[in-house]
């Protein structure tokens, strides 16, 4: 165990297929309406194929995902963790594709570290943190560029440097905390169960107490 989480990997997960599936259309949707926005609204030339191909592989997996199991599955540590590394790794083929951290929309590195951290045990969360870390770093490297209208915008590096500095700073506050907050969460709560079942436990005994005085008698 570590401090409040269990450390298994059986069955009885702390999340519901269903909360990362709808947490993963959402995301679906929102790519695919800021993609058609750039591309159709304001004209930019994007990828729109290979962006619209790794939009459709996330949304199949969701449909893969809902006629495999049912609603209410509760997914392991390890399957949790499998999930949330590929939205990382599908947020960082978009934005490899779409500028790189230059892009606004590379503060959603953010998401999936959260919700790892507010659910899974320290050691996946480590984990998730780790291929954040090293999405974030490579197409801070390695992107295609935005298609300005005009000409390429290129910032500079000392600036580039500052993006990446704080997505990292975020990504790494940011699920400490929310562990944090939820491992308190899971000893209080871990503590009032074990109180309830103390204080009934005292109870059925001074039940029986009263019972054999009352047979005495």
């Amino acid at each position: 165990m570590v401090r409040g989480f269990p450390a298994g990997t059986g069955t009885g997960g702390r999340v519901r297929l269903r909360t990362l599936s709808n947490l993963r259309w959402m995301a679906v949707a929102g790519q695919s309406a800021a993609l058609f926005l750039v591309y159709f609204a304001l004209g930019y030339s994007l990828p729109i194929l290979y962006c619209a191909i790794a939009i459709a592989v996330s949304a199949m997996l969701n449909v893969a995902l809902a006629l495999r199991y049912p609603p209410a599955h509760r997914l392991t540590n390890r399957e949790a963790t499998f999930y949330l590394a590929f939205d990382v790794l599908q947020l960082a083929a978009l934005l490899y594709l779409t500028g790189g951290i230059a892009n606004p929309f590379s503060l959603m590195f953010v998401a999936p570290v959260v919700i790892a951290a507010s659910t899974l045990n320290l050691g996946n969360v480590l984990i998730l943190a780790g291929i954040a870390f090293t999405s974030v770093s490579l197409i801070a490297v390695v992107h295609r560029p935005l298609p300005w209208p005009d000409a390429t915008l290129q910032l500079p590096q000392l600036y580039q440097a500052g993006i990446w500095t704080a997505l990292v700073i975020g990504i790494g506050f940011t699920s400490v905390y929310a562990w944090r907050i939820a491992s308190e969460s899971a000893r209080m709560s871990a503590g009032l169960a074990a109180t309830q079942l103390a204080l009934a436990r005292e109870h059925r005994l001074a039940a029986l107490g009263a019972l054999a005085v009352a047979w005495r008698r």
